[in-house]
This record gives C-alpha cells, sequence and structure tokens, in this order.
C-alpha cells in the first residue's frame, strides 16, 4: 500500500489478540461515517446495515443545515452515520 488511509473495525477478541493486550476499557467517541450521493442512497445504505443485523441507533432525520442522515450500529456495536448533504 502506498500511502493513503486505512481504517479498520475490530471485534474486542480479535483486537485485544493483535494488541498482545487487553485493549482499552471503553473507547472514545466515535461514529465512522458514509458519505451517500442521495436522500435514496442514505436510505438504501441503511437498509443493508438493518439486512445484516445492525439497528437503528437515531432514526433517518432531515438535518438543521439540509441534509438527510441516519444513525446505525453495525452487529459489533459500531456506531455509523450515513449523511447526505443536499
Amino acid at each position: 500500500m502506498g500511502g493513503g488511509l486505512l481504517l479498520e473495525t475490530w471485534q474486542q477478541v480479535a483486537f485485544e489478540a493483535e494488541l498482545g493486550r487487553f485493549a482499552i476499557e471503553r473507547p472514545g467517541p466515535c461514529a465512522l461515517a458514509i458519505a451517500a450521493g442521495s436522500r435514496g442512497e442514505v436510505e438504501a445504505l441503511g437498509e443493508r446495515l438493518l439486512a445484516a443485523g445492525g439497528w437503528i441507533v437515531q432514526s433517518a432525520r432531515q438535518s438543521q443545515a439540509g441534509g438527510y442522515r441516519i444513525h446505525i450500529s453495525d452487529p459489533d456495536c459500531h456506531a455509523w452515520q450515513i449523511g447526505w448533504d443536499s
């Protein structure tokens, strides 16, 4: 890989095994975000996460800035924001 950014999500046990020690007691607040291309894409990506075993943290809504977003947790409890800015 020639530079850039790599973002990984881990299950707790696998992360601890990778580090060779217990991970921090609890992670800091963070949400992974996906920038969608449209309001419909926000809905479609949200449905895919729900079908994969995720659950809604905050229902889809219009943001004060004029965009549209939903917050969903994946099955491993990672928080995701799927958003579209109009």
